[in-house]
């Protein structure tokens, strides 16, 4: 049942054979269903494995257990003391459930596990262990309502003071939607993943480690899939980061709204279960926090508060929480920022595949300027060619000669070379941060082009026309193969648009170099299209707007007018020049007349 449900896709209908018993009797129940979308879990365990009961399960989130009790700490690739009860997989005590009191209050929840038998490792007494988590009501505190609470304490219920330190795991299991597609940038050089861990120390700037780096040193070094991070970090805070969606541990801003760092001796980034070694980006990564050791006197209580957000990346929420740097919009970030407000200006239109055409619109036509005058001087170009052919095969062997000649054209003609080339230097940051803040704007996630038409149903996604996976070989259609499992049309149609820009801007090959470059121009092309093949739907639909931009002002430029004949004719050469002798000697053909004059 389990492998029918993981082929189906959803809206697709099945029967369900159920047997209940009742009455020591049982009975066959037949019930139809129809599937629907899976809803979506920023936070999981990691199940994808799950389809025979032998099979492994990934653990769950924000486990917690000791590094130190007394004297003793974790033996090296353990993952908790031995002898003591197990604070990952014991059952914790409900000790305070959720208040049944009117919507809209505090709900609050406790769990415990008490710690008895230390003596094993020369501790008397015992040591309480709670973990407390609130969630506020929606619309409070400025409504932040994507964070959830956590208070972790350490009671010593002894007469004996102890030394503690404990290891407080990651979030696993985010969403890895897109991760054959998807395109992110790393805050420096590096390669970004589908789950990465990214955290920011107090006074610094964000860091990130791709997913791929943390399961290439799990894979080399398996006894240690750990790769540690910093040591003694003071923190504003740590967590795993995806496409569109994070999970952020940091300070509790509760009872303090300027709370203080998170301090921790070790911070490692590790990989969760089974590393993908065929996909390292897609492995399921994490980190995990060591902290410091600390006195707990008698009948004390060693405390800690944080608060995890799990939300979107989605600036206006991110900015609640001191987290704009999440969001990695590239060197041209103050050219992406104010584009995703203009994109999420011209949403309000109902259709982001519209409000990309328009922002489209409004950008190239602020650079009307710049880009007209690029088209000019390409048709300008275009015109000299034949020239510039002249020159070239007159002074084929003189590339002296060669540039003085074709220096002279230009002037004569008012073409300035870098002319073309200078406004496209202008035109490429703004260019580079538009095409930023279209593959990080969450909301073009699962906006369609055209609302009620399932294809391209998901602008952050490639439009997928047809599933072509099964008929093509894996190198091509698997999902890290060229083109992936999908034929999509807008890349094919952003090809042609390049296609036809270069056809409209290049001017006619000048001699055999310039044609081969113009055709190895061409393999380009087609090498692109590869490149383009799972871009994401939003960013072809801005690629083909800006390209269709660009052809309509070259095609608009007015003709170049034909020579009208005021020029005045060149003058008449004497006849007696004209009349040469075979080897085109006029002193020798004029000599050869007066010598059959005289004989005459």
């Amino acid at each position: 049942m389990m492998r029918r449900i993981r082929a189906s896709q959803p809206g697709d209908t099945l029967e369900l054979k159920v047997e209940r018993s009742q009455d020591q009797k049982s009975r066959l129940l037949l019930f139809t269903v129809q599937l629907g979308d899976v809803p979506l879990g920023v936070v999981r365990p990691e199940s994808e494995r799950l389809l025979e009961p032998t099979d492994e399960i990934d653990p769950l989130s924000f486990l917690l257990s000791l590094e130190q009790l007394g004297s003793t700490s974790v033996d090296a690739g353990a993952e908790e003391i031995r002898g003591i009860r197990s604070l990952r997989d014991s059952q914790w005590q409900l000790t305070q459930e959720p208040s049944s009191e009117a919507e809209g209050g505090e709900q609050v929840v406790e769990f415990t596990l008490k710690l008895d038998q230390l003596q094993t490792l020369g501790q008397s007494g015992n040591l309480e262990v709670v973990r407390r988590y609130r969630l506020s009501p929606s619309g409070e505190d400025g409504d932040l309502h994507y964070h959830l609470t956590m208070e972790v304490e350490f009671r010593n219920d002894s007469d004996q003071a102890k030394q503690i330190a404990y290891r407080l795991d990651g979030p696993n299991g985010l969403p890895l939607e897109g991760w054959w597609f998807l395109y992110k940038v790393h805050p420096k050089w590096g390669s970004a993943g589908a789950r990465d861990v990214v955290w920011r120390p107090e006074g610094g700037p964000q860091e990130l480690i791709g997913c791929s780096t943390i399961s290439k040193q799990a894979s080399k070094a398996p006894q240690s899939p750990n790769t540690k991070i910093t040591d003694r970090a003071d923190l504003r805070y740590v967590g795993v980061d995806t496409q569109y969606f994070a999970t952020l541990l940091m300070p509790s801003r509760t009872a303090d709204t300027t709370a203080r760092p998170l301090t921790y001796s070790t911070v490692l980034a590790r990989p969760v279960g089974v590393v993908d070694a065929e996909k390292y980006k897609r492995t399921n990564c994490s980190f995990r926090l060591i902290s410091e050791a600390r006195t707990v006197e008698p009948h004390d209580t060693l405390s800690q508060s944080f608060d995890i957000f799990t939300g979107p990346k989605d600036p206006d929420v991110l900015a609640h929480y001191g987290l704009e740097d999440v969001i990695v919009y590239g060197w041209f970030w103050f050219v992406a920022k104010p584009m995703i407000s203009l994109l999420d200006f011209f949403g309000q239109t109902g259709s982001y595949g519209l409000a990309i055409i328009l922002l489209t619109v409004l950008v190239r036509g602020c650079m009307f300027p710049l880009g007209r005058r690029q088209a000019q001087m390409a048709a300008k170009m275009q015109e000299l060619a034949p020239e510039m052919k002249q020159i070239a095969d007159k002074y084929k062997n003189d590339m002296e000669k060669k540039a003085k000649a074709q220096q002279e054209l230009f002037k004569r003609h008012n073409y300035h070379p870098l002319s073309g080339c200078l406004p496209m230097i202008f035109q490429l940051p703004i260019f580079i941060g538009l095409y930023r803040a279209l593959s990080v704007d969450i909301e073009l996630r699962g906006a369609p082009l055209i609302p009620g038409v399932s294809w391209c149903s998901n602008l952050a996604a490639p439009d997928q026309l047809w599933f072509w996976r099964d008929l093509l070989p894996d190198f091509l259609s698997a999902p890290t193969g060229f083109l992936g499992p999908y034929l999509n049309v807008l890349p094919l149609v952003t090809i042609v648009f390049f296609m036809a820009h270069q056809k409209l801007f290049t001017p006619p090959a000048t001699d055999e170099q310039t044609a081969m470059q113009q055709k190895m121009m061409k393999f380009m092309l087609v090498f692109m299209g590869f490149i383009f093949f799972k871009v994401a739907a939003g960013l072809c639909l801005y690629i083909i707007a800006s390209s269709a931009w660009g052809v309509a002002e070259r095609l608009l430029l007015p003709k170049p007018k034909p020579k009208t004949g005021d020029e005045k004719p060149a003058q008449p050469v004497p006849q007696k020049t004209l009349r040469t002798s075979g080897n085109g000697s006029t002193k020798k053909a004029n000599r050869g007349r007066k010598q059959t004059k005289g004989k005459r």
